[in-house]
């Protein structure tokens, strides 16, 4: 995997929340949440037997991003704040949830086994197809023990 690409995907998650709280006016999380995605992407840079450890965590925030512009964009009533319920927040939040997916699909990238399709996270199907039935379903020993 290319340094420069996971860095530019990296950016680009970043930047969809920089661009979300900037026109939402929120402040809480974009400096921290900056930093620590570059010391993760840093540390995938340069600590090259700590490179699945630094993609689950990238794998991880981008998906608590994605899960957050999911969940924030709805009137809950759980939440400290009611959003707007209008076309451009709804807008706003397809772009920074999807600004999640690049690095996503790159870490998943990383962590699938190499030569692998249908392997991820220690389940592997016997058969591809959208008619997998459960007996063609197997884990390794290693991830199921």
């Amino acid at each position: 995997m290319s340094p420069w690409l996971l860095g530019l995907t990296v950016a680009v998650s970043w930047l969809g929340l920089v661009v979300h709280n900037y026109l939402e006016s929120v402040d809480s999380s974009t400096f921290a949440v900056g930093i620590i995605s570059l010391g993760l992407f840093i540390a995938w840079c340069t600590i090259k037997s700590r490179r699945i450890l630094m993609a689950r965590l990238l794998l991880f925030i981008a998906l608590t991003q994605l899960l957050g512009a999911a969940v924030t964009v709805m009137p809950l009533s759980f939440l400290p704040f009611t959003p707007s319920q209008t076309l451009e927040h709804y807008t706003l939040h397809v772009f920074y949830g999807g600004s999640q997916l690049p690095l996503i699909g790159m870490m998943i990238k990383q962590l699938r086994p190499k030569g692998s399709t249908s392997r991820l996270l220690g389940i592997e199907l016997l058969q591809e197809g959208p008619n997998v039935l459960p007996s063609q379903i197997r884990c390794r020993q290693d991830a199921c023990s």
